[in-house]
């Protein structure tokens, strides 16, 4: 659950950085 667990949060916080990153026009 750990190694998975990980993996989520670091998929999560990179779709983030995109998210900052590209400001979304709405």
């Amino acid at each position: 659950f750990v190694d998975d667990d990980g993996k989520v949060y670091l998929d999560i916080s990179y779709t983030f950085e995109i998210r900052k990153e590209w400001p979304s026009p709405s």
